[in-house]
């Protein structure tokens, strides 16, 4: 069902439809003394409202934790701290790999589909997706070196390995026509801009000025405990927000490749749930987080998540 929202003399009215309008989604004709604002099918609101509740029910999830870890961060770490937990050791030297390998299958898809252009705006923008591509690839290597664990890489081997890589992932794609391509740009347009947006731009920016201790760096009588809601300002300590909870949730891209009503659908949001849950986890067990930390980076990567998908992809249910 197709209706017209009409707003005459500050009155709105919902009139049948004319049958010579004949008009079709995102058209339109200007009557006199009348000023048509919007098109929608049915669909379009049932949308809108989803999308709403989502972000409402993103919002009192988030109100709700965020008051208890205030209360309970630190009881909740002293609890759950456990540095030789073999799986959150191995999650924190691995954790962040399957998000950068998202994140690097996204660039390497960009830069398939959009070819070298020549006008200066497409140059700049396929030399930040290039960018992002080795970062994600090169960060994949430097972790698989050990250096979230402590292991020292060399950087010029790295970033020659996270190239190559690179390089050869594109070679394989340029194996896949272009119209095969094609249907997976949106999401990978969605997933590159989560990696900047969410892991590391709003990461960074809260890390580098909030100045939280770790659970793992607090002094003994934990005088050095702060809130989540007490920035300390710049103090080289960057527990709020994480980092690796960030990355883990980089497997959210992986949901657009399921349709609604497939069987595939609730796996694959299973698989993903299940992933960064157990990345968020492994941060506290780890002592490298408080739980307020790993909400707030969750919260973050949801936010960024569900805007860009409603923007990219105009999926707003």
């Amino acid at each position: 069902m197709k209706f017209v929202l009409l707003l005459r003399c500050s009155e709105l009215v919902q009139p049948q439809e004319p049958a010579n309008w004949n008009l079709e989604p995102g058209t339109w004709n200007l009557e006199p003394g009348t000023r048509k604002l919007y098109i929608f099918y049915s669909e379009a609101f049932n949308m809108t409202s989803n999308l709403k509740f989502q972000f409402l029910l993103l919002f009192i999830v988030w109100a709700v934790l965020a008051v208890v870890f205030a209360v309970y961060d630190l009881q909740i770490s002293q609890a759950l701290y456990n540095p030789d937990s073999t799986w959150a050791q191995f999650l924190e030297a691995y954790g962040q790999i399957p998000g950068l390998i998202v994140a690097l299958l996204c660039g390497a898809v960009l830069m398939r589909l959009r070819g070298w252009k020549s006008n200066f705006r497409d140059i700049v923008i396929n030399i930040l997706i290039t960018l992002c591509a080795i970062l994600a690839s090169g960060v994949i290597w430097a972790d698989l070196q050990g250096v979230q664990v402590g292991e020292e890489m060399s950087l010029q081997l790295t970033l020659a390995l996270g190239i190559i890589t690179l390089v050869v992932l594109l070679l394989g794609l340029h194996r896949i026509p272009h119209e095969s391509l094609k249907r997976y740009e949106k999401p990978a347009r969605v997933g590159l801009l989560l990696f900047i947006t969410a892991p590391l731009v709003t990461t960074w920016i809260l890390k580098i000025t909030w100045g939280r201790v770790t659970f793992r760096d607090l002094a003994a009588d934990y005088a050095n405990f702060t809130r989540w809601y007490q920035p300390q300002g710049i103090t080289g300590h960057r527990s709020f927000i994480s980092g690796h909870t960030g990355f883990g949730w980089m497997v959210l891209p992986l949901t657009q490749l399921a349709r609604k009503g497939e069987r595939t659908y609730g796996f694959v949001w299973a698989a993903v749930i299940l992933w960064g849950t157990a990345v968020a986890v492994s941060r506290l067990m780890i002592g490298a987080h408080f739980a307020s930390d790993v909400l707030f980076a969750t919260c973050v990567a949801f936010l960024w998540f569900m805007i860009l998908k409603a923007r990219i992809m105009g999926d707003k249910g």
